[in-house]
């Protein structure tokens, strides 16, 4: 299997979900560890004012990020063929020999 180009819509779509997905997850964790933090006595960095700025910008650059790569690698593949990918049957291993107790040999006579 040859892949030879990526679709940057496609994948600048992937790329967006993804960074909001990762903004979601820290929304969600980030307000129990500064309560904890608050707690604690210590100050807890970043401040939350300027965190939704900085998802905003963050969401912008991964999709941005996302879409140049997917077109820095049509380029590259259309000079160097793409990416070969070879998929195989996996084959069972063979048998291992039987290991028993070593047969005892008998004294020879000479």
């Amino acid at each position: 299997m040859r892949l030879d180009t990526a679709e940057p819509w496609t994948l600048m779509v992937a790329g967006f979900l993804l960074s909001l997905g990762l903004i979601v997850c820290a929304a969600v964790t980030m307000p129990p560890v500064w309560i904890l933090l608050r707690l604690l006595g210590q100050d807890p960095w970043p401040p939350a004012e300027g965190l939704a700025v900085l998802a905003i910008v963050t969401i912008v650059f991964v999709t941005a990020f996302t879409a140049l790569c997917t077109f820095l690698y049509n380029v590259v593949a259309r000079c160097a063929g793409g990416l070969a990918v070879t998929l195989t049957e996996d084959t069972p291993a063979a048998a291992a020999p039987e290991s028993g107790p070593p047969e005892a040999e008998a004294p020879s006579g000479t």
